[in-house]
Formats: structure tokens, sequence, C-alpha cells
């Protein structure tokens, strides 16, 4: 079941997100502090964005090509990447993505990387 907060930008369909400034807006990078995945429609900025968290099956659009099972974070434009050493993971692939723009199932699962 997704959570409600306000869209502070516009967001599209399928996108990775951070809080910002007391609703949602999409995450730039996997350093960000990652909170879940936006449903299927396009949010403009304003109305409510419904946003799948931590144990959710949801849709997110690629950012790259990845394997399933790969563990995910988000690139520049709140599109799930391969997480790499030090950054955050918000998802586990549980479908390959050929190409960047791809729309592939994952399982949120919210990790964060605590630095020094």
């Amino acid at each position: 079941m997704p959570y409600s907060f306000e869209a502070k930008e516009d967001i599209a369909a399928c996108t990775i997100v951070k809080f910002f400034e007391g609703g949602v807006k999409a995450a730039s990078a996997a350093d960000d502090d990652l909170i879940g995945i936006t449903g299927s429609l396009d949010v403009p900025a304003g109305n409510s964005a419904d946003v799948y968290m931590t144990g959710e099956r949801i849709e997110v659009k690629a950012g790259a090509a990845f394997a399933a099972g790969k563990a995910l974070t988000a690139d520049s434009a709140g599109c799930a990447v391969s997480a790499a050493a030090g950054g955050n993971i918000i998802a586990i692939a549980l479908q390959a993505a050929g190409a960047e723009g791809d729309i592939v199932q994952v399982l949120v699962t919210c990790q964060r990387t605590i630095g020094a």
C-alpha cells in the first residue's frame, strides 16, 4: 500500500524519490536519502504522489541496463541503476533491465550507508 506525499516538483511515473521540504521530489544521486518509488502515473507538482516503500513490489524506470537480483540505487534523474559500494540501496531488481528507459519490477528495500 502506498504512502501519499505532496510532489514538490513534477515527478514522472516509476521514479525513485527522496524527502524535500515536507514532500517528495525525484532523487538525484546514490547518496540521497532515498525513501521509495512512485506509482505508475506522472504526478504534477502540488499534487499527491503515491510512494511505495520498503517491502512493496513496484515498477521502476531503469537508468541503465542491470541484471535481475542486483541492488539498485538512483541516478541523477531518479531512475534505477546498479548500486556501487558506499551508495544507498532503494530496491532489488526482480527483472533485468536491458537498457535505459526499461520499466522493470523491483522489491523496495531501503538501505542506507552511513558515512563518517
